[in-house]
């Protein structure tokens, strides 16, 4: 049930009209903590994101301390907002910090949403959506450095009806950025090509996309189901498929990274012999399994979620104090983790 309706009611309330008031006209040194308690922190966010008139429709960011509470906002939000709204959820990454381990597909699919999302309107590829998304992070996700904003922004791609293609280097290109190529596409971040028929599941997409090519020009897109593989009908097709890079760390930049690595002493025979065998796979520029480990060294500058979010963007937190509490403590775990 959608309780969206009854949100109007906080208009009503003197602070919230403040708040309003300061963020509609940006007046900073009004932005004061509204101290409400916590059962009605969602609805007065809920409210915030309908009614606060934010330049060129801006994203809000909600960080929140603990991973159960990022998860319980996300929940009530669901029940608060208006259907349309754009709300979405930064997965945290799957393994601990400095644990060499694979991330699962929907965190990288999940994060990725995120920026993409974040980048609307900011990106020329990548339009302005109906209504600005609302972000809810925790620490421990907020926390995890990502890939730069340039390079996100230089890696995305637009493909559309009628478009000649280079298609040895477009595919080329798709795997520089995180796509991994296969026999049938199942899941974001892979492709496929079956003579003049390309299918490519777009890592902020929701369905994949059937391309049909005519030569080298682009004729038909459709969207398909990836579990029964057949094509939408043809009034489903999309105008136009944005392909953005598939992968936090990209392939392209890992193999850059690698060159210079490999002149540097190898570790022992007898110390991290994963970093051994990864090392092969960055220098081969290929999408591999524990790809994003390596994340923080591949990029000199990696970036913070803060360094998506636009000047004129709003951030709430949720609790100053247990955000600052669990901040330090994944702070001080890391650095015993590191030793």
């Amino acid at each position: 049930m959608n309780v969206a309706g009854l949100l109007d009611l906080l208009d009503q309330i003197s602070a919230f009209g403040e708040l309003a008031t300061a963020l509609a006209t940006r007046d900073v040194q009004r932005l004061l903590p509204l101290d409400l308690p916590r059962g009605s922190r969602a609805p007065g966010v809920a409210q915030l994101y309908r009614r606060v008139p934010t330049p060129a429709r801006a994203p809000i960011l909600l960080l929140t301390g603990r991973v159960d509470t990022a998860t319980l906002w996300h929940q009530a939000l669901e029940t608060w907002l208006p259907a349309g709204s754009q709300l979405y959820r930064l997965p945290e990454p799957t393994p601990l910090p400095y644990d060499r381990g694979p991330w699962s597909e929907r965190t990288r699919a999940g994060r990725l949403s995120v920026l993409a999302g974040l980048l609307a309107g900011q990106h020329p590829l990548i339009p302005v959506a109906d209504r600005p998304p609302l972000v809810v992070a925790s620490a421990r996700a907020f926390l995890q450095k990502t890939i730069p904003r340039r390079r996100f922004m230089a890696g995305t791609r637009v493909l559309r009806a009628g478009q000649v293609l280079e298609l040895e280097k477009t595919l080329t290109g798709w795997q520089e950025i995180g796509y991994e190529a296969c026999s049938v596409v199942e899941q974001a971040g892979q492709f496929s090509r079956r003579g003049g028929i390309i299918d490519i599941f777009p890592a902020a997409a929701a369905l994949p996309v059937r391309i049909e090519l005519f030569g080298d020009e682009v004729e038909t897109m459709r969207y398909f189901d990836p579990t029964t593989q057949r094509s939408a009908a043809p009034g489903e097709a999309p105008n136009g498929v944005i392909i953005t890079p598939a992968r936090e760390a990209l392939p392209g930049a890992a193999r850059a990274f690698a060159d210079v690595w490999a002149d540097e002493p190898l570790p022992g025979e007898d110390s991290l012999p994963s970093w051994r065998n990864d090392l092969a796979d960055m220098q081969a520029g290929m999408p591999f399994t524990n790809l994003e480990y390596y994340l923080p060294l591949i990029y000199p500058r990696p970036a913070t979620l803060l360094d998506y979010l636009p000047p004129e963007g709003l951030l709430v937190i949720d609790d100053w104090d247990e955000f600052r509490t669990v901040t330090e403590e994944l702070t001080a775990h890391s650095q015993q983790v590191a030793q």
